[in-house]
């Protein structure tokens, strides 16, 4: 086990979000209240963020305002309980690379080049 913290896939921020997925809503709420709460740190990626913000907007069932999806998202990226990641060009090498290696689809590869690059 490593002592980095998780990185947390755009789904688990859908679901806090996403009234019609109650069972799943319940589950992320948890997990993000630990954070929230101080009691564990989670890593989000700007990818992760605008993946986001365009699913709960625009391709769930019961779509969030943009307002609310603005202030999540500024909480994230402002909250210390939160580690907040970005890529640069070489990690898009790396991803590309990753992808041909593994069979990922180049998002995946992205996120985990990505994470790979912050340890």
């Amino acid at each position: 086990m490593t002592d980095q913290p998780a990185l947390v896939d755009t789904n688990i921020l859908c679901y806090a979000l996403d009234s019609g997925e109650q069972k799943k809503q319940g589950a992320a709420a948890v997990l993000l209240f630990q954070c929230w709460s101080k009691r564990l740190i989670l890593t989000v990626s700007i990818q992760n963020l605008a993946e986001f913000s365009v699913v709960i907007t625009e391709k769930v069932q019961y779509p969030v305002p943009e307002e609310i999806v603005t202030w999540f998202i500024r909480d994230i990226v402002l909250f210390e309980g939160w580690k907040v990641i970005s890529y640069n060009p070489g990690t898009i090498i790396n991803a590309v690379s990753l992808q041909q290696k593994y069979s990922l689809h180049f998002w995946d590869a992205l996120l985990v080049a990505t994470k790979t690059a912050w340890h």
